[in-house]
């Protein structure tokens, strides 16, 4: 009997122990999972950042070069102002010499010549050359700074839409974060189910020790009507009450309180779905009102092994299990919670 108690016990403490295990494990993954997506998130919006402080730094170097090309410019313009100026001298100095040249023809005084009328012409077509020159610098330099500015106006347009996207990804940490807050929680509360599963289990065993019984619920279990007097409240069976009610959900798993032999199993007017499983021990248990009945007189149970399911059939107001333990065959019944 010893070693048979303890494989129960060790069967059972694995049997009911695994969900919430599994759960707990279930939600360490996911907070394992989500620690790895925020710090996914975090290292893009580093990324981003670097990329918008080097756009950042783009932007600053356009507006160097914008002051240098304009200064540039301006001294452009002020170089062409000053040839601007100089053709104009020139141009009047030519003029002069013209004049001259053609007084000095009916004056017969020789002040100028044809060489020097010739010399000012080429000055003055060498000056008209720079000033072309400097007017294509010119050209070209508000040109460098009309691509310059378009390029800036592109940078700064992708700063602010960095800008955006940070602000984004930031706001997704924050809701990220708000998940991972509620995750820890579930993982914290998975972990505090198996541990109260895990001291259950521990009691359950221990009781086994004790009674030689278990509870007939894979968790804890409450009572709607307890063991000995009562009003019967489907007015049935007086005022006797032989076991305790215990509510629950249809179709819940009832298992067998010890291991032992079925000796009644069947359908009963007032008990519903029953059977009766006799054991080693001197006692019997007893489960009624069931919506299935799994089990077969002469069948051999092991501790633990499902019975049935939870349901209301027979004399019941509601879905409940009715479970009692007695020293013979519908005699000698005792309180069951001295025993589970």
């Amino acid at each position: 009997m010893k070693r048979k108690s303890i494989l129960a016990i060790a069967s059972l403490s694995l049997l009911f122990l695994l969900p919430q295990v599994a759960q707990a494990n279930e939600m360490s993954q996911k907070v394992q999972e989500q620690t790895q997506k925020i710090e996914k998130l975090q290292k893009e919006v580093v990324t981003i950042n670097d990329k918008q402080t080097a756009v950042k730094e783009e932007i600053e170097a356009f507006d160097t070069r914008a002051v240098t090309l304009e200064n540039e410019l301006a001294t452009l313009h002020t170089e062409k102002t000053m040839g601007e100026e100089e053709v104009k001298i020139q141009k009047n100095r030519l003029a002069a010499l013209e004049k001259m040249a053609l007084l000095q023809a009916y004056s017969q005084v020789t002040t100028v010549t044809d060489n020097s009328i010739e010399n000012q012409e080429e000055r003055i077509e060498s000056v008209t050359e720079e000033l072309a020159l400097v007017e294509a610098e010119i050209a070209a330099t508000m040109a460098t700074i009309e691509t310059e500015e378009t390029t800036k106006i592109e940078k700064m347009a992708e700063q602010s839409s960095l800008a955006k996207s940070v602000e984004k990804m930031e706001a997704k940490i924050v809701k990220e974060e708000q998940t991972m807050e509620r995750l820890k929680v579930e993982e914290a509360a998975a972990k505090k189910a198996v541990e109260k599963a895990e001291a259950e289990k521990k009691a359950e065993a221990a009781r086994l020790e004790r009674t030689g019984f278990i509870s007939p619920l894979t968790r804890s279990y409450s009572i709607s009507s307890g063991f000995g007097q009562r009003v019967d409240p489907t007015g049935y069976s007086g005022t006797g009450h032989d076991g305790i009610d215990m509510p629950g959900s249809a179709g819940e798993a009832i298992l067998a309180a010890r291991y032992g032999t079925v000796v009644e199993a069947g359908f009963h007017a007032s008990a519903g779905n029953y059977a009766i499983v006799k054991h080693d021990n001197g006692y019997y248990t007893y489960y009624m009102h069931m919506t299935e009945n799994f089990v077969s007189v002469g069948q051999t149970l092991e501790t633990g092994q499902q019975i049935g399911t939870m349901g209301t059939t027979g004399n019941s107001t509601g879905v409940h299990l009715h479970f009692g333990i007695a020293t013979g065959v519908w005699s000698g019944f005792v309180n069951p919670t001295s025993f589970i």
